[in-house]
């Protein structure tokens, strides 16, 4: 769903959230990780080629001049035979000197999906290759559908990538951040079965790793039932447990959020 980039930015702190007023082009699709590059914060969402937006004071936003694709990677059409050009849920992480950005690209509703990554070394003035898929899902119903990647650096300094929806649960595999591909190991870390569960997000305060999770469903527009779980463990792999609303399908005038990101 579409909704105020405030209602899905949390401040990782004792306090209650707050929605924060923003002004200009405010409203974000899957919003990743708030991510600068020299004076300039930059958010990708979902959209066709996919669309991001920027600012200097992460409260006035501006539509960025062109989307990372003019035309889709050429992979894309093997994978996806009716795409759309519509990217889903990307974020973006630095390392080893470049923007790493990942997106997934899908059919709606299905298993048969594809997480990519493409990388800059500039955000500010892109230069955008394609590396290829990451991981991908085949259609099968106990797959773990190859969706809402969200990158994670730990206190150690390596990356992880989870990701998933609905099927078969939520996926955690460690990156090569020289390749900016996976190390092969993927760890079933919630859900599955079918489970309303997606668009997971993780990030560690101290002792404890925390893992943001979508519940209900999107895209019905006043009817959607989303709303935004979180848990915790000691490990990145979990076990996860002692389940808490973080944001609920209806918060003053936000309804159904989604796709949280985490702003320290």
């Amino acid at each position: 769903m579409k909704q105020f980039l405030a209602a899905l930015c949390l401040m990782f702190c004792a306090q209650a959230a707050q929605a924060v007023n923003l002004t200009g082009v405010p409203n974000a699709h899957d919003p990743g990780t708030l991510t600068r590059d020299g004076d300039t914060y930059f958010n990708f969402t979902t959209g066709n080629g996919i669309w991001y937006s920027t600012s200097t004071d992460m409260l006035n936003w501006s539509a960025g001049p062109a989307p990372v694709f003019s035309t889709p990677p050429a992979w894309i059409a093997n994978k996806i035979p009716n795409f759309g050009g519509s990217y889903w849920a990307p974020d973006v992480i630095h390392m080893n000197g470049y923007y790493y950005l990942y997106y997934s690209v899908s059919t709606f509703g299905t298993s048969v999906s594809a997480i990519g990554v493409a990388r800059s070394a500039s955000l500010k003035n892109p230069a955008w290759t394609d590396l290829g898929i990451v991981v991908q899902s085949y259609g099968g119903g106990a797959e773990i559908n190859a969706i809402d990647p969200a990158l994670f650096r730990d206190y150690d300094g390596k990356v992880y990538m989870s990701y998933g929806s609905f099927f078969g649960g939520i996926g955690l595999t460690e990156i090569n951040q020289a390749t900016g591909k996976t190390t092969g190991n993927v760890t079933t870390i919630l859900g599955g079965g079918g489970k309303d569960i997606e668009a997971p997000y993780i990030t560690r305060d101290g002792e404890y790793y925390y893992l943001f999770v979508n519940r209900g469903k999107c895209c019905q527009g006043a009817a959607s039932t989303y709303y935004v779980e979180v848990q915790r463990a000691s490990s990145v792999t979990g076990p996860y447990s002692g389940t808490r609303t973080a944001l609920p399908n209806l918060d003053g005038k936000y309804k159904g959020p989604g796709h949280i990101g985490v702003l320290k």
